[in-house]
């Protein structure tokens, strides 16, 4: 697979060039599309773990990581099956795992 960055993000890991000021927020819909803090949008379908949210560089570090599926075998549309959310300290580290179970998965 590759990165394709937009013209607002550089380098290999698409960084963004902007930074802000205020509160960031960022947003999930539906079967996987997400809009970043800095309103990068994506459209996933696939079944790999992805890193959604890195702290790089602050402490305490942080990373937010999600979990596709897909239902059935050759699916196109897949679904979120865990978000977890990892903190990271001098002296401590919290792993909150939230799991979706349903019928299929």
């Amino acid at each position: 697979s590759f990165c394709k960055c937009s013209p607002m993000y550089h380098d290999a890991v698409c960084s963004s060039r902007y930074t802000r000021s205020q509160m960031a927020e960022c947003t999930a819909w539906g079967d996987i599309h997400f809009e970043s803090f800095d309103e990068a949008d994506f459209h996933i379908q696939n079944d790999l773990e992805m890193k959604l949210v890195n702290g790089y560089g602050t402490m305490p570090h942080f990373e937010v990581r999600v979990l596709p599926y897909f239902k059935s075998p050759g699916d196109r549309v897949s679904y979120i099956k865990r978000i977890s959310i990892l903190t990271r300290g001098d002296t401590k580290q919290t792993l909150i795992e939230i799991l979706h179970k349903d019928s299929k998965g």
